[in-house]
């Protein structure tokens, strides 16, 4: 089953925390387990021989992100879990999906629990969310068109020469893996993750939180 927080997240990369009190808007997060629910196609994917981008393997396999994540299963009652999860939170909230985990369930797309997702937020338009997902490029154009407006799809690089290429073809919503060396490089059209250059949380800054934004956000392998 997924696992989701019934509290705001205490999140550092999340939530903005004053006093170590979390500040409004609160973020709430959930986390499916990594492998069962991912594509083959992401470069960290654990299946892979070579399950490894910039040196580095899934952040999503250490720390307290992987302390949740192997709570979970890819379970078919995902999706209606997190519908009346959605549907609880108060007004306003901020939705971190997947923390860890993505949209698949044993190597195919789980279009069961992706609509479930899709209908929880079209209910609470007040709410707003975002995803991530290494989903080939058709799945992911599927995705993002049948999202709702308050709920951000965005498609995973491994790499900025990727998300490069795909921004030429016309896709939008792109987000890379780049290395330290290029994170401190000035690259046009390309914003680092400020919470990773100047500890600003997904709270404050939104900008995943934009369907179909032109710039690619690009994180530091870590």
């Amino acid at each position: 089953m997924i696992v989701y927080s019934k509290s705001p997240s205490k999140n550092i990369k999340l939530a903005l925390i004053v006093d170590k009190v979390v500040q409004w808007p609160f973020v709430y997060a959930s986390y499916r387990t990594v492998g069962e629910t991912c594509p083959i196609r992401c470069g960290f994917h654990p299946d892979r021989e070579d399950a490894k981008v910039h040196g580095r393997r899934c952040y999503a396999t250490t720390g307290n992100v992987n302390m949740h994540q192997k709570r979970g299963t890819a379970d078919d009652t995902d999706g209606a879990v997190v519908y009346r999860w959605i549907q609880s939170l108060p007004p306003g909230a901020l939705v971190r999906l997947h923390v860890s985990g993505d949209v698949y369930r044993f190597g195919e797309f789980d279009a069961d629990y992706f609509a479930s997702v899709c209908e929880a937020f079209a209910a609470r338009p007040d709410v707003r969310g975002w995803l991530y997902t290494h989903a080939p490029e058709a799945e992911f154009l599927t995705m993002q068109g049948a999202a709702p407006e308050n709920l951000a799809v965005n498609w995973s690089c491994d790499s900025l020469a990727e998300a490069r290429e795909k921004q030429a073809s016309g896709v939008t919503g792109l987000t890379a893996v780049v290395s330290a060396e290029q994170a401190r490089e000035r690259i046009k059209g390309v914003t680092i993750c400020l919470e990773q250059t100047s500890g600003i949380p997904c709270a404050s800054c939104k900008l995943c939180l934009v369907p179909n934004r032109k710039a690619i956000v690009a994180f530091i392998a870590h």
